[in-house]
Parts: structure tokens; C-alpha cells; sequence
């Protein structure tokens, strides 16, 4: 399940500000966005063995694209986007799915927070929980220690 925190920034989209209507107060170019490892902090994962890493994080590019009839900004990588509404330089995403992998099926509940923190600049909070693991049809699922796990970061991208 090491890909479950390269799927936060996949999914990362927020509003950007100096636009007609938009509240914020930073301006998001258009672009390839991401981060070094050291802007990634607050990491804790107790899903995948090994654990994911600040360098897998940071590894992440993001394609953002700003569509100013709709006032969202879209942020796209390997054909998947979403998106999350900013205004006043903050916005929050929380979802929650029931999906299947290696013999489970599990509940997903993911929270992003994205702040626009200046001018090409965002800062993401991201925080994914897999619980109430039960056997897929005709499989044997092992649920991780506890019955539960979480993948959790702050990673602070700018625009490359």
C-alpha cells in the first residue's frame, strides 16, 4: 500500500486567488509543482512495510492548471484530478470509500488540507486511515496491527 501517500497530491486541487470573485490572497500559476524532502514533515505511516518516506513524497510532481470561469485549480498527475475548494487561502477535502486491495476490503477515510501559503506556493496536510478490514470473497485478509492504520504528512510544494 506504499502508493497511498503519492495518492494525496494526485488528488490535490484548490482555488487560486487575485481572480475575479476568489478570496485569497496568493496567486497559483499554472505549472509543475512539488517539494524537496525537507519540506516534508509530520510524516507518520503506519500502513506499508517498509514505510513510506519523505523522499517518496517529495518524488510526487504535480501538473496545476487554473480555469478561471469555474475558479478552481486543478492539480493532475497520471490522468487522475480533483479537486477542493479554497477560499481565504484554505480549503478542505474529506472523503471516505469502501475499496478493495490484497484480499481486504477496507474503509478509506482521507482529509486533505491545503493552504495557500504565498504567491505559487501551497501547503498540504494529508491524513488517510484504512479501518474495518474484512476477507475479500473467496480471500484470507490480514489487517494490519490494532485494525487499523494511517498514513499522515505536511508537505509544502511550490511551483517548479
Amino acid at each position: 500500500m506504499k502508493y497511498l501517500a503519492a495518492v494525496c497530491v494526485v488528488s490535490l486541487t484548490a482555488c487560486a486567488g487575485n481572480e475575479a470573485g476568489s478570496s485569497n490572497s496568493f496567486r497559483v500559476t499554472a505549472g509543475t509543482y512539488g517539494s524537496a524532502a525537507a519540506q516534508v514533515t509530520n510524516l507518520v505511516d503506519s500502513c506499508d512495510a517498509p514505510p513510506v518516506t519523505a523522499d517518496d513524497i517529495a518524488a510526487v510532481t504535480v501538473a496545476v492548471t487554473y480555469v478561471p470561469s469555474s475558479g478552481l485549480l486543478t492539480a493532475e498527475r497520471g490522468g487522475q484530478a480533483d479537486s477542493v475548494a479554497i477560499r481565504n487561502d484554505t480549503g478542505t477535502r474529506m472523503e471516505t470509500a469502501v475499496e478493495s486491495s490484497g484480499g481486504c476490503q477496507f474503509r478509506r477515510a482521507r482529509t486533505l488540507a491545503v493552504t495557500l501559503t504565498a504567491d505559487d506556493a501551497l501547503q498540504v496536510h494529508y491524513t488517510e486511515t484504512l479501518s474495518d478490514f474484512v476477507s475479500a470473497a473467496g480471500a484470507n485478509c490480514t489487517p494490519p496491527a490494532g485494525g487499523s492504520c494511517t498514513v499522515a504528512f505536511t508537505q509544502a510544494l511550490t511551483r517548479q
